[in-house]
């Protein structure tokens, strides 16, 4: 869980570790959310305790979700799954719900990696082709097309969208196409 009372980000990198020495088959990954009833509801209206943000949820998220998937390690979930009893007025009193947070961070994932892909590029002007399955393009693009607008406002490029069976990031330097 992330947003926990008292984490950071060291004890967030140090649960990381521990559930990564342990090599579990699969996690699922879940930002705290104030819930009526609980004795965090309790904390959150004295004030006592902050929930994260959507955005701090999904950087908070993020490395967690890489690091398991590159050690093999299956994520089931990435925060809560909707549902009517969840979804009930008063039932969530703050924090970070989205009903499509993993989509959230999977995207912001995709945004970041093809962002370092960016600023490796020398000095220019590129034509940015992204080729990428249908299935994955509300993915690539980001959530209103954050990730279009973010690479974009690096200057360095104008953002193209091709189909095809797998991701693929190309750029092109528009002074010699």
């Amino acid at each position: 869980m992330t947003g926990l009372p008292g984490q950071d980000r060291p004890s967030l990198e140090d649960t990381k570790a521990q559930v990564l020495a342990l090599h579990p088959d699969l996690v699922r990954i879940y930002p705290v959310l104030v819930i009526e009833g609980t004795l965090l509801a309790d904390q959150w209206r004295q004030g006592a305790y902050r929930p994260q943000t959507v955005e701090e949820a999904v950087d908070a998220c993020w490395p967690l979700y890489r690091d398991f998937t590159a050690a093999g390690i299956q994520v089931i979930r990435l925060g809560l799954q909707p549902d009517r009893e969840l979804c009930a007025p008063g039932h969530i009193l703050a924090g970070p719900f989205h009903p499509a947070f993993g989509e959230l961070v999977k995207s912001r994932g995709v945004g970041l990696q093809v962002l370092e892909k960016i600023a490796e590029l020398p000095g220019g002007d590129y034509n940015m082709i992204i080729t990428c399955p249908d299935r994955l393009a509300s993915i690539v693009r980001g959530q209103h097309r954050s990730n279009v607008r973010l690479w974009e406002e690096t200057g360095k490029v104008r953002v193209a969208f091709q189909t095809g069976e797998k991701f693929e990031v190309r750029f092109h330097d528009r002074k010699t196409v």
